[in-house]
């Protein structure tokens, strides 16, 4: 995909998150400040000598919630978005699939995201197989006290995501901060291509559209793509 863009004429611009990677700053899940971040961003390359004006952001997953918090702040250069496979409703979806926590993803997609290099990750994202077969990580998952399963497997602001969502096992304010609202999607007016795989786990997608259904957009600029794809192949 990054690629096609380039090879499109567009210019392509790639973020890390605070505290991922070599963004400086500390890593807070869909945080106000992630938010504003996205704002000062989309803004940042409208101001660009190589920049129309016209900004668009397109990504999945984590990348795609993003997108979402970022359009909720109203940048004035931001003219579409493209999320796929978002999580919105987390009691409905990881990090409370169901209501019931996940341990594996809570464990496993912080580990990705501390990595300096993808050599450092073992037994697979989500890969059940993996997991079965080592038994270090296996344990992990099996372990008491839930709260120090993770301990010297995550560390700094991972490990303190881990705990977190630990901590607030219902919707409280803490998570209502961070999930946009049916009411706030409706409320963007920019066109939105939302992406969503028959097998992926989440039901982020479908929530967004519903939201952005009733929303201000015109049905025209406004698109739903369900393919048979997995979470991962929505990327």
């Amino acid at each position: 995909g990054v690629l096609r863009y380039v090879e499109a004429g567009f210019t392509l611009v790639i973020q890390q998150v605070r505290g991922v990677g070599p963004s400086e700053g500390r890593f807070a899940f869909n945080s106000p400040e992630q938010a504003a971040d996205g704002y000062d961003t989309v803004e940042w390359i409208a101001a660009q000598p190589w920049c129309t004006g016209a900004v668009g952001m397109d990504g999945s997953s984590y990348v795609a919630m993003t997108q979402l918090c970022t359009a909720l702040t109203r940048p004035p250069h931001l003219r579409c978005i493209a999320p796929a496979v978002p999580s919105v409703d987390f009691f409905r979806e990881p990090p409370y699939h169901g209501g019931i926590f996940a341990r594996q993803h809570t464990m496993d997609w912080p580990r990705i995201l501390q990595v300096d290099s993808l050599s450092e990750l073992h037994g697979g994202f989500m890969n059940a197989a993996a997991v079965l077969a080592d038994p270090v990580i296996y344990q992990r998952l099996v372990s008491r006290p839930l709260r120090a399963a993770a301990d010297g497997d995550l560390r700094g602001d991972f490990l303190e995501h881990y705990r977190s969502v630990l901590e607030h096992p219902t919707m409280d304010d803490w998570w209502r901060e961070r999930s946009p609202s049916a009411a706030e999607l409706a409320s963007l007016g920019i066109p939105a291509l939302v992406v969503n795989g028959n097998f992926d786990l989440g039901v982020g997608a479908l929530a967004t559209w519903r939201g952005l259904e009733g929303g201000r957009a015109g049905r025209d600029e406004r698109r739903l793509l369900i393919g048979p794809w997995d979470h991962g192949q929505c990327y």
